[in-house]
């Protein structure tokens, strides 16, 4: 029977896992952790940010406020309220306009508006749980 919690989830976490593996697979994400060293202090601090962000959308595509598939390619999609934003696969470009700005969240949204092709408006405008679930995107976008 399930309980409270898992009412509040429109898909279960194995499906969530899977469709973020996807979005792992597609980056090689696992093996840039991999190769991280554990006794590097700022590596360290690296690994545990992504442990944290990977947890953050795995929720969020419990609820149903992400979508990750790779039919046609690529497609990581956030759901909001009332509207949509798609994010294109990162490119060398990508990182340009993120490494124009000054100051991480600057640059984080530099990057993921960069992406979604509507700019970093878009993200500034963002309010929680949406803009966690983004900055949470962006850290694994920013390793890739």
């Amino acid at each position: 029977m399930p309980t409270e919690q898992d009412t509040q989830y429109k898909l279960t976490e194995e499906v969530a896992r899977e469709q973020l593996q996807i979005f792992l697979d597609y980056y090689d994400i696992e093996d840039e952790l991999n190769a991280m060293s554990s006794d590097d202090e700022d590596e360290a601090t690296v690994k545990r940010a992504i442990e944290r962000s990977k947890l953050k959308l795995i929720k969020g595509i419990r609820k149903g406020h992400l979508e990750i598939t790779n039919v046609d390619g690529l497609t990581v999609t956030q759901i909001m309220n009332d509207s949509k934003v798609t994010y294109q696969v990162m490119s060398g470009r990508a990182k340009i306009e993120m490494d124009k700005q000054k100051g991480n969240h600057k640059q984080l949204y530099a990057l993921l508006g960069f992406l979604c092709e509507s700019g970093y408006p878009v993200i500034e405008r963002m309010k929680q749980p949406h803009l966690g679930i983004a900055e949470a995107l962006g850290a694994l976008f920013m390793i890739s």
